[in-house]
């Protein structure tokens, strides 16, 4: 099984009475969609890939612009990864049934970032428009993965 962990791409900044949730990504940020595109027709996906996003504006920009490039089967948004801890998305993904042997996650720091830390058992931190791809070797799905189990094969 595969894990790609993608934080979104860069934001505007926030303005006068705009939520945070609200925030759309910026010229920098679609400039990073540009790269992350090129990055995901070069993997060698095995199968569709499930996407699982946070329900926020720009991740759901940052979806918007790279989804071209991937073979994606399935997408869900979800509340729960706005700004989430890690605590948050272990929760979410391992009571996550339903899913690919290939899976994407688009959220937010520090949440992801501490996820990719939690599942490779090393210090990751991911900016903006960056991602991580982890491997598991054996695992049926996102229930059997926990602390140290993966490989980083990409980042």
């Amino acid at each position: 099984m595969k894990l790609y962990l993608l934080r979104h791409a860069h934001t505007e900044k926030q303005k006068k009475n705009q939520l945070d949730f609200d925030r759309s990504i910026d010229q920098k940020g679609y400039s990073q969609t540009v790269a992350l595109s090129k990055i995901f027709n070069e993997l060698n996906f095995s199968e569709d890939v499930q996407v699982i996003c946070s329900d926020a504006k720009r991740t759901r920009d940052t979806l918007d612009e790279i989804k071209e490039s991937i073979p994606i089967s399935k997408i869900e948004y979800f509340k729960e990864l706005y700004l989430p801890s890690l605590d948050q998305l272990l929760k979410l993904i391992w009571n996550h049934s339903q899913v690919s042997q290939e899976v994407l996650i688009i959220s937010h720091n520090f949440g992801i970032s501490e996820l990719a830390s939690y599942l490779l058992d090393e210090n990751i931190t991911l900016h903006t428009g960056e991602l991580v791809v982890i491997y598991f070797e054996g695992a049926e799905g996102l229930a059997e993965i926990s602390k140290g189990m993966g490989t980083r094969v990409f980042y």
